[in-house]
């Protein structure tokens, strides 16, 4: 089966059509509601909304570092399991098996750890890289970009195994990935500017608990739709280079 813009955007919607509520419950668990949380912990405590967060951010002290790094790092974390779950959805959806959201969360907690570290590597390479010089920092990213899916999918690869993976994945891709990555961002972009300014009319003003507690909404589920994408670009990529999806690929989660 070829990897296309097509195919991805399918597997998307299916994933998503036929997962629905499994993924609501999820995504509002361990991505929406931490971003609301933060949101409203960073307007609370040093009075940071989405729209001054430019010059506040560079004004408040210790405190509030201490609360936005603790809330990122908490985020991160959450985000990455949220991941997890989906991407055992998506593997076990591409066999046509359904997802239980007991051992779905049981599995993501379980390798919460292995992939914060791969997260670490990732992170830290690619940003090594575009420091001393940008493209190649960048195709690192695309080339990585499902690593922590393919740890999932293939734990027995491990932590380094899994970025090779992910190379060996996105190989004669990365320029087809990247485009998707830009169309997305473009698309969530817009909806979630709409969205803001729908609620900025509404409310009245930005500086408010109310309008930052929408921007979280908006980023957290921003999130979710990311996070959805990445798990169906990943199924898409094996399927290209497997033919298909193996009926072994959803052993490991039994």
């Amino acid at each position: 089966m070829p990897f296309t813009f097509g195919g991805v955007f399918s597997r998307f919607f299916k994933l998503i059509g036929e997962n629905f509520v499994l993924l609501l419950i999820i995504g509002l668990l361990f991505t929406v509601a931490p971003a609301v949380a933060m949101y409203y912990g960073l307007f609370s405590s040093i009075g940071v909304t989405g729209a001054n967060w430019p010059t506040q951010i560079g004004a408040m002290g210790a405190n509030g570092y201490a609360i936005l790094g603790g809330g990122v790092l908490i985020i991160a974390v959450l985000n990455l399991i949220s991941l997890c779950a989906i991407t055992e959805i998506a593997i076990l959806g591409a066999v046509g098996k359904k997802a239980g959201i007991g051992s779905v969360l049981a599995h993501a907690l379980g390798n919460c750890i292995p992939v914060l570290i791969i997260g670490i590597i990732v992170t830290v390479l690619s940003s090594l890289l575009a420091i001393l010089l940008i493209i190649p920092g960048i195709m690192f990213m695309i080339a990585a970009y499902v690593a922590i899916p393919a740890y999932v999918g293939q734990p027995d690869v491990g932590l380094w195994g899994a970025v090779k993976r992910s190379f060996d994945l996105t190989r004669n891709h990365r320029w087809g990935i990247l485009g998707l990555i830009i169309v997305l961002g473009l698309i969530s972009s817009t909806i979630g500017g709409a969205l803001g300014g729908t609620a900025g009319m509404i409310i009245r003003t930005t500086d408010s608990l109310p309008f930052s507690i929408v921007q979280g909404l908006i980023n957290g589920l921003s999130s979710v739709v990311s996070q959805i994408f990445v798990a169906a670009i990943y199924v898409c990529l094996r399927q290209s280079k497997d033919k298909t999806m193996p009926e072994t690929a959803a052993a490991i989660f039994e």
